[in-house]
């Protein structure tokens, strides 16, 4: 962490807050709450629910990133209406 941001931590502190977030989050796993899990996912997609520009084999498109589905895809909304579903690495987020 020092290295990346240059800042002093308290490792003790560190530790101790992983910690808690780890036993929360396995508790949130245990519980079967997977749809907690889902929408905490969906919150922290970069550009979820927004218009963003998207590159596919050189071809540049617009689309808006509506979630990923039960297999692990990019949900993208295009402009026409229609739903693509894209694997990993299968396109590009132009950002």
């Amino acid at each position: 962490l020092k290295t990346i941001t240059s800042k002093d931590y308290d490792l003790d502190k560190v530790l101790k807050d992983l910690c808690q977030e780890l036993n929360h989050y396995y508790k949130i796993l245990v519980d079967c709450k997977f749809e907690q899990i889902d929408n905490e996912y969906h919150k922290h997609l970069v550009n979820y629910n927004k218009w963003a520009n998207f590159l596919e084999k050189g071809r540049s498109f617009n689309a808006k990133v509506i979630g990923v589905n039960q297999q692990g895809e990019l949900m993208l909304e295009l402009k026409n209406g229609k739903i693509r579903n894209f694997e990993l690495k299968e396109i590009t987020q132009l950002l």
